[in-house]
């Protein structure tokens, strides 16, 4: 029988929490894992390191596992070289962190570029040259640096093989994004999953709209097929995370704790029927 992948939660979910309250409201619902993401709360990069390791020591005692470390190092296309090592001194930053909570995976973005254009050559080459210098400084500690699927040089399919051709690296995958490829790119599941095959680390699961372009939508409420997404993943032997990373802003009908809790809830029962079927 296939492995049913465990479920994690993106941090910024609960954003109004800490770091030790993340993990604890994680594991009160259930999640096996947590998304750490770079925001004020939560892991920004001045983040102390006795803080970083009482947030492991919490994690390891609750049995929740530090999946990402979601940093928002990159853009090295669109900075000067001087720029680009102040982003490199942030990622050995987060490598340090990485090591203290066993996490495997860092993650590095290109630009946001929006609807309006796609990346030139000279910007691709650029960020693949600076991203192997991440991934060459991760790969010593036995950590991978992961690609998240945005609105960027990686909205779809074909352009996110181009990076992992030019990076060039066995240690970079990807934060496979299904809902972010879907606005743009109809081979967001079965074709995706079959291309991107092992470099996919870690899958994120939130809903999306291509009428509007919305993506603040809980998971019964969007246009994304996760049965054909998941379906894939069981095809292909996937055994790593599914993390809920619903956009849907917290408000006075539903706080952040019950959009985490219902983004369980919902992603759980479509795992748990496609993985058992």
């Amino acid at each position: 029988m296939a492995k049913v992948p465990p479920l994690c939660l993106c941090s910024k979910i609960l954003s109004k929490s800490d770091l030790l309250g993340v993990i604890t409201k994680a594991h009160e619902i259930g999640y096996r894992g947590v998304e750490l993401f770079g925001i004020d709360r939560h892991l920004p990069p001045r983040t102390p390191i006795p803080a970083v390791r009482a947030c492991g020591n919490l994690a390891k005692q609750l049995g929740v596992g530090i999946v990402v470390l979601d940093t928002y190092v990159g853009e090295f296309e669109a900075k000067a070289d001087a720029e680009c090592e102040a982003q490199i001194d942030l990622f050995k930053r987060y490598l340090e962190m990485a090591v203290v909570l066993d996490c495997a995976l860092i993650r590095v973005n290109p630009k946001y570029l929006g609807h309006d254009r796609a990346a030139t050559e000279e910007e691709m080459r650029r960020f693949a040259e600076w991203t192997r210098r991440c991934a060459d400084l991760a790969e010593p500690l036995g950590k991978d640096v992961v690609l998240e699927n945005n609105l960027s040089m990686i909205a779809t399919v074909a352009g996110t093989l181009r990076v992992l051709e030019a990076v060039g690296r066995k240690n970079v995958g990807l934060n496979y994004d299904p809902g972010n490829i879907y606005r743009v790119d109809d081979g967001y599941g079965e074709a995706a999953v079959a291309a991107f095959g092992d470099r996919i680390r870690n899958v994120q699961v939130k809903q999306c709209n291509r009428e509007g372009d919305r993506i603040d939508l809980l998971m019964e409420e969007g246009q994304v097929d996760y049965r054909k997404v998941f379906l894939a993943l069981k095809a292909h032997g996937y055994r790593g995370y599914l993390s809920a990373e619903c956009h849907r802003p917290a408000d006075a009908t539903m706080n952040e704790e019950a959009i985490a809790r219902h983004e369980f809830e919902k992603i759980r029962a479509l795992r748990d029927e496609v993985w058992a079927s």
